[in-house]
């Protein structure tokens, strides 16, 4: 999906105006495929690294739950239960989420979308448009009170 956004981004650069230059033609562009598409599937990537053993999760030894040198593993909560387990299904949410978890849920994902959002409305040159919309509001109340 994020593939068929930046084509998208990059097939509606003909409609953009280069008069105003170089970053406000690239700038929607850049926005989605450089920070965004990045952003949103950066925890699918930790997923993955996860899953075929790339990114460790945290190993600890039989008696441990949780310790420091499980700060940088590609575990996405703390774990509550001692190896070969680490969380139970009920308790995946948010409060248990490790530093990386964190890191890649919220952070990475939301700040992705954000940056999706903001390059997709000004692609769309939302502000104008609004602009446009308020003059002709205004037109719409003048003529009705008159």
């Amino acid at each position: 999906m994020m593939l068929a956004v930046d084509l998208f981004m990059y097939y509606s650069l003909k409609n953009r105006r280069t008069d105003k230059g170089r970053c406000f033609y690239y700038g929607p562009v850049m926005l989605t495929t450089l920070a965004a598409t990045p952003l949103v599937l950066a925890d699918l990537i930790r997923h993955v690294l996860q899953d075929v053993d790339i990114w460790k999760e945290c190993d600890r030894a039989p008696n441990v739950i949780w310790n420091d040198d499980c700060l940088w593993s590609s575990s996405q909560y703390h774990c509550t239960l001692p190896p070969s387990h680490c969380i139970p299904d009920d308790m995946e949410n948010m409060t248990n989420l490790s530093f990386i978890g964190v890191l890649f849920t919220i952070v990475f994902t939301y700040s992705g979308f954000i940056c999706l959002a903001l390059g997709t409305l000004w692609n769309a040159d939302i502000c104008s448009k609004c602009s446009d919309m308020k003059q002709q509001w205004r037109e719409l109340r003048t003529d009705t009170i008159n």
